[in-house]
């Protein structure tokens, strides 16, 4: 399902585009009459894999308050993370029709898309607390490496985050190599011992350990174990757009976002292993803008 729409008016004088992640949501006001942003709204994850539904709808909520008098006369596209099964559809869809009269709902990765291709194919790339791949020809879609941190998102914060903390318990092991990656996590997080650390790894989340990841990046330069984390993340993210541009049978552009690609090394390598096989490799700033777009679209057309 590419997006699900219910739309009962068409009148509409705004767009609320919403750029759900696994860390944070975005949204932005737009007003179509006057052709410009009016407002713009952040509030935490709507991912409700990760934080749970009723923590989500409070910062659905919580994101939304600052339009509270727009709201019956906007469109309210919705770019989410975590619509990966058809339940978490049918989850969002339920919640949305008891609120709201106006709505689409879509999966993070296509409002990243249409940011890029204005609906036309073309391959968006999301690594940030997870990771996704996401194709679209044009009446189809595929998906690659999307399988949820527990046993997938090898391209994400989140796993070059677990790689980290493998890595330092190899090395106190005496399993692994020396890396400079134990004192830097030992000094970020406060800790004072192993004992400390068994008990944080205990009680963290998805997204502080995806918090890690920066300070793999950090050490790229000196320590080999670093920088191998950061290359087999961006290795993994590489194969995933392979596998969806071979089952697409196009070699089109590639639209890429998240928290992960201010990796300056992640980042140089993802370009430099694509740009010679692809149409373009295009870096989306503000992916909220392509639910907006949607929305403009979807009223004006």
């Amino acid at each position: 399902m590419r997006c699900f729409e219910r739309i009962r008016d068409r009148s509409l004088k705004y767009v609320i585009g919403i750029d759900g992640g696994g860390s944070r949501a975005r949204a932005v006001l737009y007003s179509i009459n006057l052709g410009k942003t009016v407002d713009y709204s952040i509030s935490g994850s709507l991912n409700y894999h990760n934080i749970g539904f009723e923590n989500v709808i409070h910062n659905l909520n919580s994101l939304l308050n600052k339009f509270n008098k727009y709201v019956d006369e906007s469109l309210i596209v919705l770019g989410l993370a975590g619509l990966d099964s058809k339940y978490d559809w049918d989850i969002w869809i339920e919640y949305l029709d008891r609120n709201y009269r106006n709505y689409i709902l879509c999966h993070d990765t296509h409002i990243v898309l249409y940011a890029g291709s204005r609906g036309k194919p073309g391959i968006a790339v999301i690594s940030g607390t997870g990771f996704n791949a996401y194709g679209w020809d044009g009446s189809r879609e595929y998906y690659s490496g999307n399988w949820g941190y527990k046993i997938g998102d090898e391209a994400s914060g989140y796993s070059i985050g677990r790689e980290a903390l493998r890595a330092v318990v190899r090395y106190f092991d005496g399993r692994g190599s020396k890396t400079l990656l134990a004192d830097r996590i030992f000094g970020f997080l406060e800790l004072k011992d192993f004992n400390d650390l068994i008990n944080w790894i205990y009680n963290a989340d998805v997204r502080d350990i995806a918090e890690l990841s920066k300070l793999v990046c950090e050490l790229v330069d000196y320590d080999d174990t670093a920088r191998s984390i950061i290359e087999y993340a961006v290795n993994e993210a590489v194969l995933s757009i392979y596998a969806v541009s071979k089952r697409m049978g196009l070699k089109t552009g590639v639209y890429y976002t998240g928290g992960v690609f201010k990796c300056k090394l992640y980042r140089m390598l993802f370009i430099s292993k694509l740009s010679t096989d692809f149409k373009e490799v295009v870096w989306i700033k503000e992916p909220v803008y392509g639910a907006v777009l949607l929305g403009v679209d979807k009223l004006t057309r």
